[in-house]
């Protein structure tokens, strides 16, 4: 039976970087992939645009926008947004930036996998796609991976990218014995809310600064646009939120989660009632509070603004309800009452405990020769290309590390 030099498991993002680095020096590679194409997942990344990096991997050092920061540090910092760009370059791929997102100069995921699918042909690395893995073994240094049909593959070293769950309408098989697996969460996907006392707000978008509170404590906020559903909010900023969620909820509940809405972020709560006050006068019918919102706010936002003040259209418009209104406007809240299933999730926050690998080199501390990469890794970051960067910079580490493990 032929034996090749390494064998990477999934074809994503991860997968394919890693397969490309550990062909160096004519290394036999095969990529062993369940799905019947490479790089599903890419595919859908930013809305088929394929968001590769951010500009803000070089600004915050202390990667604040990832779990387990302190393990993708080496990563990150080996293959920063420059010498990803170089890689992609190397393989064909040119890039481009949209504000401080990173895309494929021709804004498509189809050009992403086209260029990747032509770089395994030229590094002559085996695919072998339908075909699901269901464990792996070694013995006297071979790794024997069992698949789903009975047939078996041998490799000297392996790379598992198996990616997450996420977007998949079944649990991923976490197949490594002796490997310790953080319960997967959905990520990165819209939040449900208590929408009990919400009308009209379904398909509505706003530009927002939005807050996520953990009993009190602020996690995260970012400024953007939000879009109203009728189960609670989606959007980039949203998404972002709920990865903080993912990350805190094993050890708590939905109910301590707060999202809180500042509808109008560049104004001191202070102003925003000067403004009130002004448009009241200008109005000049301070029995339908409605009025007051025209040209300000969507309909419907304004009237629930009102409402979670704790008035109506009706209500007089003195100094103390214009006061109140103000704050309500700054301090908009939205109960949490949970996340979509993982069929919905862009990423899972949970995997491969990271604690059993190096964050050096990705190898296994159990088991010598294999190497877990990705999504696969309990890693996940926050929306804006954040997790396809470390995707592709913790395969390119492990391919390049598992040719120092086979010279050995």
């Amino acid at each position: 039976m032929r034996i090749f030099d390494v064998a990477v498991i999934g074809g994503g993002a991860s997968g394919l970087a890693a397969a490309i680095a550990a062909s160096k020096g004519g290394r036999r590679v095969v990529i062993v992939e369940k799905n019947d194409r490479i790089g599903k997942k890419i595919m859908a990344s930013g809305n088929g645009r394929c968001n590769l990096s951010n500009k803000n991997l070089v600004t915050d050092t202390s990667y604040q926008m990832y779990n387990n920061r302190k393990f993708v540090t080496y990563a990150l910092n080996s293959v920063d947004n420059a010498i990803l760009r170089s890689f992609l370059e190397s393989i064909g791929l040119l890039s481009s930036y949209e504000g401080d997102r990173m895309y494929p100069y021709s804004f498509s995921s189809h050009q992403v996998i086209d260029v990747f699918r032509h770089a395994l042909e030229y590094n002559n690395i085996v695919l072998k796609l339908g075909t699901e893995v269901t464990g792996v073994s070694k013995a006297n240094n071979v790794f024997t991976i069992k698949t789903h049909d009975g047939k078996e593959i041998m490799a000297n070293a392996v790379i598992v990218a198996t990616g997450s769950g996420a977007n998949m309408e079944k649990p991923l098989n976490y197949f490594l014995k002796d490997h310790n697996v953080i319960e997967p969460i959905p990520s990165l996907l819209p939040i449900k809310t208590d929408m009990t006392y919400l009308k009209g707000l379904n398909g509505i978008r706003s530009r927002v600064m939005i807050s996520l509170y953990h009993d009190g404590e602020k996690l995260y906020h970012e400024y953007g646009e939000v879009l109203f559903k009728n189960f609670g909010v989606s959007g980039v900023c949203a998404f972002s939120c709920s990865s903080y969620i993912a990350r805190n909820i094993r050890h708590s509940n939905y109910n301590c989660f707060k999202l809180v809405l500042d509808f109008m972020p560049e104004y001191k709560e202070r102003e925003v009632l000067e403004k009130l006050l002004s448009r009241n006068n200008i109005v000049k019918d301070s029995d339908n509070l409605e009025n007051i919102f025209v040209g300000l706010f969507h309909k419907n936002i304004a009237l629930n603004i009102i409402a979670q003040a704790g008035y109506n259209v009706h209500t007089h418009a003195d100094y103390e309800v214009m006061k109140n209104i103000a704050h309500t406007i700054k301090n908009f809240e939205l109960q949490v009452t949970g996340l979509p299933p993982m069929s919905v999730a862009q990423v899972a926050s949970g995997g491969y405990d990271v604690k059993n690998f190096s964050k050096h080199t990705f190898e296994s501390r159990v088991v010598s020769g294999l190497f877990v990469v990705g999504e696969a890794l309990d890693i996940d970051g926050i929306c804006g290309g954040y997790n396809m960067h470390f995707a592709m910079a913790s395969g390119l580490v492990a391919g390049r590390k598992v040719g120092e493990y086979l010279d050995k």
